[in-house]
């Protein structure tokens, strides 16, 4: 509540700045007030249809509006080039895990893993799809190969031992 109090003060004053509004648009979004949210995403989008903090604002709004292709299809509107590009892929492969889409959850997520190695939430929705799709010998095989690269990661070592108990 201090927050929106905040940001509600701060765009009295600077009515103009994106960065607030998109601040905003977050809080609200948080607060499940989605149509106020899509009202403001929608006029800065307008302004600025380029920038990649608005797509992931109005692609976390079709996500909230259960409409996770169309949230997909906005984040894969950001490139490669962009400082948000990763956090767009990430957020793709989570809307395909809303849709049950593990097979391309888990190809965001590998991508994702392999531009940053230390994120353990990825390394954990890649074997979230792994477990999904059923296929213990190709997990297996996956986490091997990851261990190879990266042999102190105690969470691979985990779900590797349970994998060959499983199997």
């Amino acid at each position: 509540s201090l927050a929106k109090k905040a940001i509600f003060l701060a765009l009295k004053q600077y009515p103009d700045a994106i960065t607030l509004s998109l601040l905003n648009i977050e809080i609200l979004l948080l607060n499940n007030e989605i149509d106020e949210a899509e009202k403001i995403a929608k006029e800065i989008h307008e302004v600025h249809p380029l920038n990649a903090d608005i797509i992931i604002q109005k692609a976390k709004i079709y996500s909230k509006k259960k409409n996770h292709k169309k949230a997909i299809n906005f984040l894969e509107k950001i490139n490669i080039g962009s400082d948000l590009y990763l956090d767009a892929q990430s957020l793709i492969g989570k809307e395909y895990l809303f849709i049950d889409d593990f097979h391309n959850a888990k190809q965001k997520f590998i991508m994702c893993l392999n531009n940053d190695n230390i994120d353990y939430s990825i390394l954990n929705n890649i074997l979230y799809c792994f477990d999904s799709i059923g296929n213990i010998e190709s997990t297996i095989k996956y986490l091997n190969d990851f261990l190879e690269r990266y042999p102190y990661c105690e969470i691979a070592w985990h779900h590797l031992g349970k994998q060959y108990a499983k199997k």
